[in-house]
């Protein structure tokens, strides 16, 4: 009985560590938002980097930058259902990193808002502070959406051999124990 409590909780150890593994979430919200860190959105470069809390507080609180991030994922999503992904992408990150608390109807209206006010993205070269929601032209785009589509998949892939390397000593463990208690009972 112990023995089996034991492997029972090893086994949830080891799926909680293969879940939190997951690096990437939304290949159109990531692209988005690798894009838009190009453009200066009054958040100092000394805040940590474009990765950090302080940046993202900076950035999720700003109106300019959720109305281009959310155009721009609605712009770039293939289906609805990629749409609400990438939405609740950013909802995450904002509600995690920044302390907020969205939700993805937020950010269905902060795209609406955003439509009546847009600006071309090249109209603020890098060290312009941005004072208008962004749109993105897709010659532009489209390196950075293929990046992160193709980065995707291959997380993806990785993920499933992992997985499949996972089930595979689950498996062989499994027969382990089988063996040895089928022997077991036979003497």
């Amino acid at each position: 009985m112990i023995f089996s409590s034991r492997l029972l909780l090893l086994l949830t150890a080891l799926i909680q560590v293969c879940l939190s593994l997951v690096i990437s979430d939304s290949h159109v919200a990531s692209s988005c938002i690798y894009f838009l860190r190009k453009k200066s959105w009054q958040c100092s470069s000394a805040m940590g980097g474009h990765m950090s809390s302080s940046t993202w507080m900076c950035q999720c609180t700003n109106i300019e930058w959720l109305g281009s991030i959310t155009n721009c994922i609605h712009d770039y999503a293939n289906s609805t259902e990629e749409l609400n992904h990438a939405y609740s992408h950013i909802v995450k990150r904002c509600n995690l990193r920044a302390k907020t608390d969205y939700d993805v109807n937020d950010m269905k209206l902060y795209q609406s808002n955003a439509t009546s006010y847009l600006e071309d993205s090249e109209l603020f070269p890098k060290g312009t502070n941005v004072t208008a929601p962004l749109s993105v032209r897709p010659s532009v785009f489209k390196t950075w959406y293929k990046t992160f589509r193709d980065y995707n998949y291959f997380i993806s892939m990785c993920q499933r051999l992992g997985w499949g390397g996972v089930g595979f000593w689950i498996g062989i463990i499994g027969l382990s124990v089988f063996s040895l208690v089928s022997i077991d009972w036979k003497l």
